[in-house]
């Protein structure tokens, strides 16, 4: 019998990571739905397609973010730990909302939400404050987001040229 890492205990810990399968055919759709099953569909080549939604979750009237990619992911990814929640609210929403601003492809969007929630989410760390803070940032939280804005794009013309950017410290 094999035993296993503390680091592999935790990867295979459905609390904590979702457990995958990817989709080899990538979603390269141009679609500009932004529909649960084009959503899923997305999502689905990332987790796989074994992976079991939601079939309909109401989301509370003040968590309606405005971020229709955020928004439907919310409602279809299940909820897997009170930590889970707690960092899709504060990691996921505020990349979802630069990845909108930066006018990434809707299947991007999706694809590196659904990234977020499978496999960063997982290692950020418990919710207690007894835990160590990391010192990656000034706040002590395990990520920070960043985009580089080129000096030489105009705003609204389509190309905002962003990168969009994310550094995680595993706690």
């Amino acid at each position: 019998m094999a035993i296993s890492s503390p680091m592999e205990s935790l990867v295979n810990d459905n609390r904590f990571f979702s457990q995958v399968t990817p989709n080899k055919t990538a979603c390269t759709s141009r679609v500009k739905s932004k529909s649960n099953n084009y959503v899923k569909t997305v999502a689905a080549s990332v987790l796989g397609s074994d992976f079991q939604f939601n079939s309909s979750t109401s989301v509370v009237d003040h968590e309606i973010t405005n971020l229709a990619i955020y928004d439907e992911l919310t409602k279809v990814l299940p909820v897997r730990s009170p930590q889970s929640i707690f960092f899709w609210r504060k990691f996921a929403r505020p990349f979802a909302s630069m990845l909108d601003a930066a006018e990434f492809p809707i299947s991007s969007q999706i694809s590196f939400l659904t990234f977020v929630y499978a496999r960063v989410i997982g290692m950020m760390g418990s919710l207690d404050s007894n835990g160590p803070a990391s010192y990656m940032t000034f706040d002590g939280s395990p990520v920070e987001l960043s985009w580089v804005v080129p000096s030489d794009v105009k705003r609204g013309d389509g190309n905002t040229g962003r990168q969009v950017r994310f550094a995680i410290e595993p706690m």
